[in-house]
């Protein structure tokens, strides 16, 4: 499954570098961002670094949203992509109906008073929004259960300014594409920054089932096969020599693109990274081998990366590895300490 390796990284831009915030977002459909900052990271992870200087100025761009997509999950998007996702997703989340059914309230009501608060006053804070549904709050916006539903019909959007979360409402006027056509641009971007990749690892990436999609995969793309199983790709480009050390943060697009994993690591690697309560961890990458995880914490203003290294590396590795750490400061807009290996 190595073989895959050069190809993903490639093509989802690890060793792949674009020019703009706007570019990777729309290339990767979009990066998750329950950890807005780890979403940074991956963000920047990227990028070249004369995009840098550009970097925190164009996460606050008009064209790049924060909102709920595919699966039922928060993502820095191009506003593009949200909107066709929006779209593409259509009749497909359905939790929230049945949550605030079963809590009494009408699902069009309600998204019909949320506009309303918009109609006086747009973008509006979180704390504002508190105050507005008092002792509902907690049954509306149980698991974001609203959130969710106003985002996933291309209403409702929110941006991160200074820790501060303001939520915007956009009038929607649902775009009128063919579902086909739809279906088709959607899984062309997918096998554009993954492949090769299955069905399944697509169904995966987009939280359906694969009985989701209706167009012969066959027809529309290349077809790469190992051990029997049909890998689907829009073109095959690899880096001709991979960096000796790849880091990728936690809920990377990498990480959360495809349901078979052995790519990346054997079986008994798995828990290492993917572990309980959904979380996802950052992975360090030797020659092309996983590697372990690493973590980060913030004292100030200052970071310190932890390391947690599966197997013994030699010194130049190490400084190979603080090497590549180095713009994830910058991320998080704060200085670069120091490199612990635990």
């Amino acid at each position: 499954m190595n073989e895959l390796m050069d190809y993903r990284l490639n093509h989802s831009l690890i060793t792949d570098k674009k020019e703009s915030v706007h570019s990777v977002l729309s290339h990767v459909i979009g990066i998750q961002a329950q950890y807005p900052n780890y979403a940074k990271i991956n963000i920047i992870n990227r990028l070249h670094e004369n995009a840098y200087s550009h970097f925190h100025h164009s996460l606050d761009h008009p064209e790049t949203v924060m909102a709920w997509g595919q699966r039922r999950t928060v993502h820095y998007y191009s506003k593009e992509d949200w909107l066709c996702l929006a779209v593409f997703f259509e009749r497909e989340v359905k939790w929230p109906d049945k949550h605030l059914h079963n809590m009494g309230y009408s699902i069009d009501d309600e998204i019909k008073r949320m506009e309303s608060l918009f109609s006086n006053r747009n973008p509006v804070e979180k704390k504002d929004l508190q105050e507005y549904y008092q002792e509902e709050w907690k049954d509306l916006f149980h698991w974001s259960a609203l959130f969710l539903k106003a985002s996933s019909e291309g209403n409702l959007y929110f941006k991160l300014k200074e820790n501060k979360k303001y939520y915007y409402w956009n009038h929607f006027d649902e775009i009128q594409v063919d579902r086909k056509e739809l279906e088709l641009k959607m899984l062309r971007q997918y096998f554009s920054a993954y492949g090769p990749a299955t069905k399944a690892d697509a169904a995966h990436f987009f939280g359906v089932r694969q009985s989701f999609f209706t167009i012969p995969f066959e027809e529309y793309f290349n077809v790469y096969q190992i051990e029997g199983i049909n890998y689907y790709y829009s073109d095959l480009q690899c880096s001709n020599q991979n960096p000796e050390v790849i880091l990728l943060g936690k809920f990377d697009p990498l990480l959360l693109a495809y349901k078979d994993k052995r790519w990346i690591v054997s079986k008994d690697e798995e828990p290492q990274i993917w572990r309980k309560a959904a979380q996802v961890e950052a992975v360090v990458i030797i020659n092309n081998k996983f590697a372990g995880t690493w973590r980060y914490k913030v004292r100030g203003g200052r970071v310190v990366f932890n390391v947690f290294l599966s197997k013994p590396v030699n010194k130049y590795l190490k400084g190979k590895i603080k090497e590549a750490l180095q713009p994830f400061a910058f991320a998080l807009n704060k200085e670069f300490h120091a490199v612990e290996f635990l």
